[in-house]
C-alpha cells in the first residue's frame, strides 16, 4: 500500500476513534472539568516529562558509546515531535538519519536503539507483572490483565533470548502479532550490539526510572483537576505504562483514541474516578506531553524542513 494512503487511513481511524471517545463520555462534561485546570500543576508534569526524555535520550548516548549532548537531546525531541502525527510512533525511526547527519553510521544508530527498545519492552514486561496483581481484583480488569500476562510473557521470553542470544528465534519473533516485526529488530539489534547483560540489565533500570518520572507527570495531572495526590503514583505509572504500549499498534496516529479509551477506563478502576473525569486526565496528559515535543522538538524540525527547501530551490536553479 502507498505510504500516503495508509497514512490517511491512519488518519482516518485516529479521527473516527478520537470522536467514538468523546462521544461517549460527553465533550461538555470533560470540557467543564478541564477549564478549572491549575496550571502550575501542568507545569511541573512538563517538566516530569521532559526529565524522562531527558534520561532517554542519556540511554541513547550510552547505547551509541558517545557522551550526551544538548544536541543529542533534541534530536531525540524532534524524533517523538514527528513519531506524534505517524501510525505506530514510526517517526520516530527518523532520528537514524539525524544521527546519520551527525556523523553516525546508520546500522550503528539502529543496533543503539534497538537495545533501548529491548530494555524499554523488558521494562514494561516489568511493570505489566505488577499491573496484573494490582488489577486482579478489580472488577471489569479482565481484558487488561490478560494484556499485563501477555506483556509479561513476551517480555521475560524477550529477555531469555537477549541474554543467552539465539540466532534461530530471528525467523520467529515476526509472527508475534502487532510488536513482532518491532521485537525482531530489537532482538537482532541486541545480538549485533554484543552488549553485555549488565548493560542490559541497567538499562532495564533506567527505563524504569522513567516510566516513574513519567507516572510522576501524570500523578501532577490528576493534581492539576483537583482528582488526586500522591495516593495516585501507583496507578499514573502502572497505567502509563501499558497504555503507552497501545501508541505503538499502527490503527491510529500515536494510538490517539486507542490510548485515551483504555486509559480512562484503567483509571476508572484504579483511581476510583467515574469515566467522564478518567477522560479529562487522559486528554490533558495527551496536550501536555505533545506541548513538551512540540516546545522542544519544533526547532530543529524547522530548521530541517528550510534545508530540505533550500535544496529543492537550489535543484530547480540548476535545471535552468
Amino acid at each position: 500500500m502507498d505510504k500516503r494512503l495508509l497514512i490517511a487511513a491512519n488518519v482516518v481511524v485516529a479521527l473516527a476513534l478520537a470522536y467514538w471517545f468523546l462521544q461517549g463520555i460527553g465533550l461538555q462534561a470533560v470540557g467543564g472539568i478541564l477549564a478549572k485546570a491549575r496550571v502550575e500543576f501542568i507545569l511541573l508534569g512538563a517538566v516530569f516529562y521532559a526529565a524522562m526524555n531527558v534520561l532517554n535520550s542519556f540511554r541513547i548516548a550510552w547505547a551509541l558509546k558517545t557522551s550526551w549532548t544538548a544536541d543529542l537531546f533534541f534530536k531525540h525531541m524532534t524524533a517523538m515531535l514527528i513519531s506524534d502525527f505517524t501510525p505506530g510512533r514510526a517517526g520516530y525511526s527518523s532520528l537514524v538519519l539525524k544521527l546519520r547527519a551527525s556523523g553516525f553510521d546508520s546500522g550503528k544508530s539502529i543496533k543503539a536503539l534497538g537495545v533501548v527498545f529491548a530494555s524499554d519492552f523488558l521494562g514494561r514486561a516489568l511493570l505489566a507483572a505488577t499491573a496484573v496483581l494490582y488489577f486482579a481484583g478489580k472488577i471489569g480488569a479482565g481484558v487488561f490483565v490478560f494484556i499485563g500476562i501477555v506483556m509479561l510473557a513476551l517480555g521475560a521470553g524477550l529477555f531469555y533470548l537477549v541474554a543467552f542470544r539465539s540466532q534461530r528465534i530471528g525467523r520467529w519473533l515476526p509472527k508475534v502479532p502487532v510488536l513482532g516485526s518491532r521485537l525482531a529488530v530489537a532482538y537482532q539489534s541486541a545480538l549485533d550490539s554484543e552488549a553485555s547483560l549488565g548493560f542490559l540489565l541497567s538499562n532495564v533500570g533506567l527505563s524504569l526510572v522513567g516510566a516513574a518520572l513519567r507516572g510522576t507527570g501524570w500523578m501532577m495531572v490528576f493534581m492539576a483537576l483537583g482528582l488526586g495526590g500522591t495516593e495516585v503514583f501507583v496507578a499514573t505509572t502502572l497505567v502509563s505504562a501499558l497504555v503507552t504500549a497501545l501508541s505503538f499498534v499502527p490503527l491510529s496516529l500515536a494510538g490517539l483514541g486507542l490510548q485515551e479509551g483504555a486509559g480512562a477506563y484503567l483509571f476508572s478502576l484504579a483511581a476510583g474516578i467515574v469515566l467522564t473525569q478518567a477522560a479529562a486526565v487522559m486528554l490533558l496528559a495527551r496536550v501536555m506531553e505533545f506541548g513538551v515535543d512540540a516546545a522542544l522538538g519544533w526547532k530543529e524540525l524547522l530548521t530541517d524542513w528550510r534545508k530540505k527547501t533550500a535544496h529543492g530551490e537550489a535543484g530547480t536553479d540548476q535545471q535552468f
